[in-house]
């Protein structure tokens, strides 16, 4: 299979280095680069590569600025100066990662799960100021794990509501939101929803069966199970 790409980085040579690895490579075919967010744009924009190798620190903003103002349904090779930890909460809608320099061998295992397209790695538990890489809405967007208000379950996917007005479907499971999410900060109230501790405003007991609980900017009470009402109270002390 045929791949067209684009190399995005503000070093002239980074990019003549990463154009020079994946000549080796006749599946990639580069259609473009750009050395600045405003022509990264244009360039994305006017080629929509099936693959982008992106810089994270370039003049004025990062890479992350691009994904966040264009449409963007290709996959994503982060290419960064920071060690891997420093990226290790972005989620598997970005194909990879690469350190600077890149090196032969790392770029080789890129190329691999591009055309093998292998399953989801394991995920380390996320921590408050993590920033996860999602696919909210058909739409790549970035969210720093603490910004998440609430996560609503809704069927096979989970609508999450955030602080700065991000709010959509993701393919991924309540439990598997609940698996990874800092128990610090979120707890899970009721089958269908879990909610961000800080971002409670107040909670409410309504006759004797019945508990509710009101999160910031979100109009309407989330209910709250009698099991989880116990755990929740827990938590806020």
């Amino acid at each position: 299979m045929k791949w067209t790409a684009v190399i995005v980085d503000d070093e002239p040579l980074a990019i003549e280095a990463l154009t020079g690895l994946l000549g080796g490579y006749p599946e990639i075919e580069i259609v473009g680069q750009a050395d600045s967010i405003e022509l990264a744009i244009q360039v994305l924009e006017t080629h929509s590569p099936d693959l982008v190798f992106l810089d994270i620190q370039l003049p004025g903003g990062t890479g992350f600025d691009i994904l966040n103002k264009i449409d963007y349904k290709g996959q994503v090779v982060f290419v960064t100066a920071f060690d891997s930890y420093a990226i290790r909460a972005f989620e598997i809608n970005a194909l990879d990662y690469l350190t600077k320099p890149v090196y032969p061998a790392r770029l080789q295992k890129t190329i691999e799960r591009l055309n093998s397209k292998p399953d989801s790695p394991q995920l380390k538990k996320l921590k408050e100021n993590d920033i996860l890489f999602l696919l909210v809405d058909d739409r790549k967007r970035f969210i720093r794990v603490d910004s998440i208000l609430c996560i609503i379950a809704a069927k096979d996917y989970t609508l999450i509501k955030t602080s700065y007005g991000i709010n959509g479907l993701v393919n991924r499971s309540m439990t598997d939101w609940e698996q990874r999410l800092p128990d610090n900060l979120f707890c899970r109230i009721h089958r269908s929803t879990i909610v961000n501790l800080a971002a409670i405003e107040k909670t409410e007991t309504r006759g004797r069966q019945s508990e509710w609980v009101y999160v910031r900017t979100i109009r309407d009470p989330f209910a709250i199970s009698r099991r989880m009402g116990r755990k929740l109270g827990k938590l806020l002390g």
